[in-house]
């Protein structure tokens, strides 16, 4: 007997089995090809959270310090893409060429003075408070630990001493070399900006420049490299071993850890 089945649109005629289905992939060759179980690239994870990104970033541009920051860094970009056009002749003066290009260059190494020196007194402080979180982490208060670490976090937010739920604790030893780095950074750009303010265009000496200033990049990438890389492999990922013994930790200190979430609850509750 034919089955039929009816739609105000059309009729199908004995319809496939369900035993006439596709077979299944074996289960190995469907794991292997699922992209559930391939960890998301680099560029997977920008394209997925760049609305995110876009949003936080609305979001710190609207508050004051956001404010100035945004206008320093179009500032830099515009200037900066200026000094190469003007280096590479693509934009031409004339006579007054060689003027433009030290206005260019005076007005650049004044946005770089604003990081490297203006931060110097910043980066000194952390320095030492991180020098002594180091040398008296052992026999130290645990409360004198915390402070030096609360003075730490008070100037970079994203630095942990102790393991949360979403974070490992950020080596010591790690955190000390990103902070000499950008204290190196720090002390060539008091070079640059010596040299560029204490000579003209004239009888500057080029070379010390142009040694100078790759070295200065050199170390503030370095630097953040570093605490980047760090960070995302201090990041605990939801589901993973590192949760479950972050999750064991909690529970023996009587807390009760939620997971995929950024607090736990007491145990008591």
């Amino acid at each position: 007997m034919e089955a039929e089945l009816k739609s105000p649109i059309l009729t199908i005629k004995n319809p496939m089995p369900l035993s006439l289905a596709p077979p299944a992939l074996p289960e190995g060759k469907l794991a292997s090809k699922s992209p559930s179980t391939q960890p998301p690239t680099f560029w997977t994870t920008v394209k997925q959270n760049a609305p995110v990104y876009w949003h936080a970033f609305v979001c710190f541009a609207r508050t004051p310090s956001g404010a100035f920051a945004t206008f320093m860094m179009f500032m830099f970009v515009f200037w900066g893409a200026f000094l190469f056009l003007l280096l590479v002749n693509w934009v031409d003066f004339g006579e007054q060429q060689g003027l433009w290009v030290e206005i260019t260059s005076q007005v650049e190494n004044g946005f770089f003075s604003i990081m490297g020196i203006g931060l110097f007194p910043q980066r000194i402080w952390v320095t030492v408070c991180a020098f002594q979180l180091w040398r008296h982490r052992a026999d130290a208060d645990p409360a004198e630990i915390a402070s030096w670490a609360a003075r730490i976090k008070r100037q970079y937010a994203w630095y942990n001493m102790e393991d949360t739920p979403t974070r490992r604790a950020f080596p010591v030893r790690t955190f000390g070399l990103a902070l000499y780095l950008y204290m190196f950074h720090s002390c060539l750009q008091c070079c640059i900006s010596g040299i560029m303010w204490g000579f003209t265009r004239f009888n500057r000496p080029s070379a010390a420049i142009g040694v100078l200033i790759p070295i200065s990049f050199i170390a503030i990438f370095a630097a953040e490299a570093i605490i980047a890389l760090q960070g995302r492999k201090l990041t605990i990922v939801p589901g993973s071993e590192d949760e479950e013994n972050v999750e064991v930790v909690f529970e023996e200190n009587g807390a009760k850890f939620s997971r995929g979430t950024n607090c736990y609850q007491d145990g008591g509750q």
